[in-house]
């Protein structure tokens, strides 16, 4: 059986994400948790998730030659995904529109 999130994993939200990229910084005790739970719920538009060793910028994609490294999370979804142990921060942006998107971390098989 699959435990993905404890019921007190931490969690942050990104208020009224839009079309401009916002970051958590994961706190420096939560940084080895594998899973990262993002749930777009409260969302009409797709929202684009990426994880990083340093602060840096969301850019939802917009090519079919250059590749963008994240995971597009669709409307009304929630989504769990794989975190690299080293990468201490989350950084999000929508396709447009405004909405809060939500990341729990977790661990779990």
């Amino acid at each position: 059986m699959d435990y993905p999130a404890a019921l007190n994993s931490p969690q942050y939200v990104l208020t009224n994400l839009s079309t401009t990229s916002a970051t958590v910084t994961i706190e420096e005790q939560f940084k080895n948790v594998t899973r990262v739970i993002v749930d777009n719920t409260m969302g009409t538009t797709p929202a684009f998730v990426t994880g990083s060793p340093i602060s840096a910028s969301a850019v939802f994609p917009s090519s079919a030659t250059t590749s963008a490294a994240g995971s597009i999370v669709g409307p009304g979804t929630v989504q769990t995904y794989f975190k690299d142990p080293n990468h201490g921060f989350i950084s999000a942006v929508r396709q447009s529109g405004t909405a809060d998107l939500y990341i729990m971390l977790a661990q779990g098989d």
